[in-house]
């Protein structure tokens, strides 16, 4: 019986391991997503300042 159990605590322990592992991984993606999203965001910004800024010189 006592052997069981420790096996359940190891198997339990390992899961635990894993799912921080994922979670961390996930969260390091969607971070570098949203990353990318912003910096698109900003390019399209810019573009849109040197439309005005040409708009406003002519």
């Amino acid at each position: 019986m006592k052997s069981v159990r420790m096996y359940q605590v190891i198997v339990d322990l390992l899961l635990g391991i894993a799912l921080c592992l994922k979670g961390i991984v996930e969260n390091t993606f969607l971070q570098s997503k949203n990353a990318q999203a912003v910096n698109k965001k900003n390019d399209q910004w810019e573009y849109v300042k040197q439309g005005i800024d040409e708009a406003i010189s002519e």
